[in-house]
């Protein structure tokens, strides 16, 4: 297929809209920052007995989306303390959430593993599965390992069952990434406990 070239002004409007993304990747950043020092410095006091009170109300902002806000900035702050530099600070929104599920000192380690990791890669830049990768690293396996040894284990099912098997696990893996977010957990257990009696009759 022919690919159309672009003009001069596609080509300033595209560098004008891609800043446009990037500033506001990065917005939630100074909020973060702007609500620590808020809350740290109690701000809000003269009106608002609580932090949590004061973003409910001046800013409809739910307990746990502030605090999102600022275990985000936690994690930021922990990377940029560490003992070795690194030569960029994960600063988008969604290379920070993923780190947000390991304690605090293993956070920077973290994202020294998913810079070597994009470089490894080839990558051009620091992508949220890398921070992903090197999350589950530390966690446990990472799905790499969880899908080659459910391709050993499953190897002499029929295609139809081994498909399945791998299907199921990647999705499991993608929820735990998002923290089984709208999932219920103890339902899909039951559902794989039910599959489990059914297998063994």
């Amino acid at each position: 297929m022919e690919i159309a070239q672009m003009t001069d002004v596609e080509c300033q409007d595209l560098e004008h809209l891609e800043k446009v993304v990037e500033d506001n990747m990065v917005s939630w950043m100074k909020v973060g920052f702007a609500l620590k020092e808020i809350r740290d410095r109690k701000l809000y006091r003269t009106k608002y007995s609580t932090f949590e009170q004061y973003t409910k109300d001046r800013f409809d902002c739910a307990r746990s989306t502030a605090y999102q806000y600022l275990s985000g900035i936690s994690v930021i702050e922990n990377v940029r303390n560490a003992d070795k530099s690194f030569p960029v600070l994960p600063e988008k929104e969604a290379l920070v959430r993923p780190l947000t599920r390991l304690e605090p000192n293993e956070q920077p380690r973290a994202w020294g593993m998913a810079i070597k990791r994009a470089l490894d890669t080839g990558s051009e830049g620091i992508l949220t599965k890398h921070v992903v990768w090197a999350v589950e690293c530390l966690r446990g396996e990472p799905i790499e390992k969880v899908k080659t040894r459910i391709s050993t284990s499953t190897g002499d099912l029929p295609d139809e069952f081994r498909d399945a098997f791998r299907s199921i696990t990647e999705s499991i893996f993608a929820a735990r990434t998002n923290r089984f977010k709208g999932i219920d957990r103890k339902k899909m257990v039951e559902i794989l406990d039910g599959l489990k009696r059914l297998l063994e009759g």
